[in-house]
C-alpha cells in the first residue's frame, strides 16, 4: 500500500471527513493497527514475532506471518512502507490468543 492509499485508510478507520473526527454515538475508535502496537509495546511483545504467532493461533487465527505483524504493529498516523491494515478479526483473535495463553486475565 502506497502512502496516498494507506492516508485513505487512515481516514477511513477515523471515520475522518474534512480533516476532523466526526462522533459516532459519542465515541471515537482507534484503528485496529494503533490498538496492536500499544498492546505489543505495553505487554512488551515487539521483538517476539514467534511468540506473536503462538497467540494470534491459540485465539484461532492461523493465517498468519511475521511478515503480516510487522506490516500490522505499524501505527497508522504515520503510515510507511510496508503498512498493511490489520483486519478486527485479527485483532479479537489475539485478544482472545492473549486470554488463551494466560498472558491477560479477566
Amino acid at each position: 500500500m502506497d502512502y496516498e492509499n494507506a492516508q485513505k485508510e487512515h481516514r477511513k478507520q477515523l471515520n475522518l471527513k474534512n480533516g476532523k473526527p466526526s462522533k459516532t454515538g459519542g465515541l471515537e475508535f482507534i484503528p485496529t493497527n494503533d490498538v496492536f502496537h500499544h498492546f505489543t509495546v505495553i505487554l512488551r511483545l515487539q521483538r517476539e514475532k514467534e511468540l506473536q504467532m503462538e497467540i494470534f493461533k491459540k485465539g484461532g487465527y492461523d493465517d498468519i506471518s511475521i511478515s503480516k505483524i510487522d506490516a500490522w504493529v505499524k501505527k497508522t498516523g504515520t503510515p510507511s512502507k510496508g503498512f498493511r491494515t490489520m483486519p478486527r478479526e485479527a485483532l479479537d483473535a489475539w485478544i482472545r490468543g492473549l486470554h488463551e495463553m494466560r498472558l491477560v486475565e479477566d
